[in-house]
């Protein structure tokens, strides 16, 4: 059985992975039309050079294995095409735009496609983003709750 922290991902070549563009949708940006497409640049060594001068490579590793959403968010910020980056005024908007649990579920399967994961690896993502959420609502739920200690 699976942790809900490190979700298994099957084996992966790097010779197996073709980055790519991706596009994702969040449930407030919407115009006349109904929901507006987000896209989000692929996965280059402009981006990665990014992710680990800010993150390390450890840390953005532990990052999507934790599912992280803060740090997924900020390389989803960063990934914003030209025409999309335009609808925010700045990250904090972008930020506060991500409401839902499929905003966040959204969002980490347009980064991970981005990087060349097929949809097995999106659909564990997902599943155990999903199952990530539920526990934490219903943990919250239960009268005998404590908040952990820092």
């Amino acid at each position: 059985m699976s942790n809900i922290n490190t979700p298994e991902v099957m084996p992966l070549q790097l010779t197996d992975l073709v980055p790519q563009n991706a596009t994702f949708f969040l449930k407030e940006i919407v115009d006349e039309d109904g929901p507006i497409a987000l896209g989000l640049r692929r996965w280059s060594l402009l981006v990665r050079k990014w992710v680990i001068d800010k993150y390390t490579a450890k840390g953005v590793r532990m990052a999507f294995e934790r599912l992280e959403i803060s740090v997924i968010a900020d390389v989803t910020y960063y990934l914003l095409d030209e025409r999309s980056k335009l609808l925010f005024k700045n990250q904090d908007d972008f930020l506060d735009k991500i409401v839902t649990v499929q905003d966040q579920i959204n969002i980490i399967s347009a980064v991970v496609k981005t990087m060349g994961i097929g949809e097995v690896e999106l659909k564990k993502f997902s599943d155990a983003m999903a199952d990530k959420n539920k526990k934490e609502t219903e943990a919250f739920e239960d009268p005998n709750y404590q908040a952990p200690s820092p």
